[in-house]
């Protein structure tokens, strides 16, 4: 296991990173708090997932 997170550990903090860099400037554009801008992703996510 150990190994798996050597390997991708990395990956998955830079990946995280640009995720986080994109909610905040995203949040920016559309001028609304980062809270509310996670809100609505992650009712979209619900909802079109389900």
């Amino acid at each position: 296991m150990s190994d798996v997170i050597g390997k991708y550990g990395a990956f998955i903090v830079e990946t995280l990173a640009a995720v986080a860099f994109a909610i905040i400037v995203l949040s920016y554009v559309k001028g609304g708090t980062i809270a509310r801008l996670v809100q609505e992703v992650l009712a979209d996510a619900i909802g079109g997932g389900l």
